[in-house]
């Protein structure tokens, strides 16, 4: 027992010997679970803001449009989608956008029959973009009307409220006519009201037949003035002379309540409860309901001199009183068809092109992280610097040999998920393998770099192990970028692991071509040039230190 105590003993003085060790040692757990904190305290696999594209239908009828404008309308402002563009186009146009990066979903809104059909494209390679988006419609169109596709389960149903549309059509409405009498001496006076709601237009028609006395043709016509007073103060007059042959009279006009309808969709858990909200304001109502209007008909008599006082007595009329207006319905909500597109991927097939970053990243380090370290202290390394061989050469002797193993690595991987587990891959099997070789090319640079920065081979894997674990957890394997905070989301993005990643999947899961992947290669080519450097000034400072 004493021995092991002692050997104990003797291994923390040797960690104490090394301050440098014992830090990075330090530092690995505590960056690791800083990291992690901070990427995910604003929600843990919740997916938001994912970048959107809309394409609606041309061909949609008037009553859709305003159920599309709705739909459009919740999905801008939701935080699960970011809506970056709105198009119009069909089905095939709505997939081909989704083949630009810039966007994780493509939704398709439709006209089918009496339903709205939203097709929901998405990239199915970001993991957990499927489930996020269904969830995010579910809460955006679940109040709507019924959502297929979406596995609800009926207490989410009963808790939503639906969405009941509004529309006015404009019907007519008379009120009893007025017969009555009018002379010369006094002006005929009554009132009236509506108690009609949403007026919208009100007409007035006077008509009469002239008691014309005299047989002079046009003299002895009377001429007759209708003025309405309204419940506003306003005054409206018309007027008009009887007919030469016939004695006929007539003359009116119409009033515009200036009433808008009023179609404001309405929220309500069934029909009866919508109904209910129906007769309320601001659904009924309006200007000029149940007010008087004064209504005057004066005559103004053709006969002259004798004439007149003794034969011109005034005119019967008749003044006929109709009316518009607005009678409101409800629209019960049409089914919503969601349907949702690209294939669902087994777990195995999103982490399989994850398992082959890993395993390639993982082993290149653990091979090339302490092959100078060792070399330096086991003496070995003044040795080789003693004879001509440059610094670049020595660098790419290592690389090789390390290189080909870690593809060979990466390609085991990929043939036991391929035809083990029958993960998914539709792309081509050269640019997968020239993916991996960049990736195994980076990944041993970065270790020689950190074995020349390193004093012994324990504190270079420790300075690799730093480095590979928060990119890791950033890379965008196990947790969706989209679901990480916006400041460690933009950091993740300029990660080589990030990148390696991207890149084995868009080919795997999306059968992405060379041009496609470009950007995620020449961005490891950038690294590879980074590390390289680092590599080397540190190879060469310490062989000047040494």
């Amino acid at each position: 027992m004493n021995k092991i105590i002692a050997f104990i003993k003797k291994e923390f003085k040797q960690l104490r010997r090394q301050p440098r060790q014992f830090i990075v040692l330090l530092i690995f757990p505590i960056l690791t679970m800083f990291v992690f904190g901070v990427a995910f305290t604003e929600g843990f696999y919740e997916s938001t803001e994912m970048p959107t594209i809309i394409v609606i239908e041309e061909n949609i009828s008037d009553d859709f449009n305003i159920k599309i404008s709705d739909l459009t309308d919740r999905i801008e402002n939701s935080n699960t989608f970011k809506v970056e563009k709105i198009i119009n186009g069909d089905y095939s146009t709505a997939k081909n956008e989704l083949k630009n990066k810039d966007y994780l979903i493509s939704i398709h809104l439709k006209q089918e029959n009496e339903k709205i059909v939203v097709n929901i494209i998405t990239d199915n390679s970001q993991q957990t973009v499927l489930s996020s988006a269904q969830k995010g419609i579910a809460a955006l169109f679940g109040d709507y009307s019924t959502v297929n596709a979406l596995n609800l389960d009926e207490k989410e149903k009963t808790d939503f409220k639906k969405i009941y549309f509004v529309k006015a059509e404009e019907k007519t409405g008379y009120l009893s006519p007025i017969s009555d009498f009018t002379n010369k001496k006094s002006t005929y006076e009554t009132t009236i009201s509506f108690s009609q709601d949403n007026l919208k237009y009100i007409y007035f028609n006077l008509s009469w037949i002239d008691d014309k006395a005299t047989a002079f043709g046009y003299f002895g016509l009377d001429t007759l003035t209708l003025e309405v007073i309204t419940p506003d103060g306003d005054a409206y007059k018309s007027s008009a002379r009887s007919a030469t042959r016939t004695k006929f009279g007539n003359t009116g006009f119409l009033l515009d309540s200036q009433n808008m309808p009023c179609l404001t969709p309405i929220e309500a858990e069934n029909i009866d409860d919508a109904e209910n909200q129906l007769g309320q304001s601001p659904y009924l109502g309006g200007r000029w309901v149940d007010a008087e209007f004064t209504i005057r008909i004066s005559v103004n008599t053709g006969e002259k001199g004798i004439f007149k006082r003794f034969f011109d007595k005034g005119n019967d009329f008749l003044l006929g009183i109709g009316y518009s207006y607005y009678d409101y319905f409800l629209v019960e909500p049409n089914e919503v068809s969601i349907n949702t597109y690209y294939e669902e991927l087994s777990y195995i097939d999103y982490i399989t092109p994850g398992i082959i970053v890993i395993v390639v990243a993982f082993i290149g380090v653990d091979l090339a992280s302490t092959s100078i370290a060792e070399e330096r202290m086991k003496g070995t390394l003044n040795r080789i610097l003693s004879s001509s061989i440059k610094t670049a050469e020595i660098i790419l002797g290592k690389v090789v040999p390390f290189v080909i193993l870690t593809i060979l690595t990466g390609l085991i991987v990929f043939v036991i998920g391929a035809f083990l587990f029958n993960a998914v891959f539709i792309g081509s099997f050269l640019i997968l393998l020239l993916s991996i070789f960049v990736s195994s090319v980076m990944w041993v640079m970065l270790a020689l770099a950190a074995s020349s920065l390193g004093r012994t081979p324990l504190e270079s894997h420790l300075i690799c192990d730093t480095s590979l674990i928060p990119m890791l957890l950033l890379s965008g394997i196990f947790f969706p970028l989209n679901s990480m905070s916006d400041f460690m989301g933009t950091i993740a993005s300029y990660l080589p692991m990030t990148h390696s990643f991207n890149a084995l999947k868009s080919i795997m899961i999306q059968g992405s071509g060379l041009d496609e992947i470009m950007f995620p290669l020449l961005t490891q080519f950038i690294y590879i040039i980074i590390f390289g450097i680092i590599g080397v000034l540190a190879f060469r400072y310490k062989a000047k230190v040494s």
